[in-house]
């Protein structure tokens, strides 16, 4: 059996899981989400939030967007995720602003009509937790 080139046995304290390293490992340690899976889920915002869908009420995006804020994380919520977490929430809210202009015929960015605040306290839209890696939960 010919084996191809590399490094077949990694030195201890390696990560040698077959995830790469980044993807969430286990229940009780992990590294976080890996830059395809953030990049995923501000694809999935980036979808539910295009110019066709500003026919629907404003709460009924707001929720949708909040399914999506909500599960997310609750699968990735071990190992350091602050970074990960403050790129989705800021995503989630310049795309809500975005479709709240198209909607209201705003000029872009509109960030005095539609404030951060504005969106998290009149639209409801969640906003994910900012962990740090000193709480047990987000050590590796």
């Amino acid at each position: 059996m010919k084996l191809p080139p590399g490094n077949w046995f990694a030195p201890p304290g390696s990560d040698r899981s077959g995830s790469g390293g980044n993807e969430a490992v286990g229940a009780f340690g992990g590294k976080g989400p890996s830059k395809k899976r953030v990049q995923r889920i501000c694809r999935a915002i980036s979808d539910e939030t295009v110019r066709d869908t500003v026919r629907l009420d404003p709460k009924a995006m707001v929720e949708k967007l909040n399914r999506m804020l909500t599960g997310w994380p609750n699968y990735f919520c071990l190992g350091s995720v602050s970074k990960a977490y403050s790129a989705v929430d800021m995503h989630a809210r310049r795309r809500l602003r975005r479709w709240l202009c198209d909607k209201h015929k705003e000029p872009r960015p509109a960030y005095k009509r539609f404030p951060e605040a504005s969106l998290h306290s009149v639209y409801g839209l969640v906003q994910l937790p900012h962990r740090t890696a000193n709480l047990p939960w987000a050590k590796p």
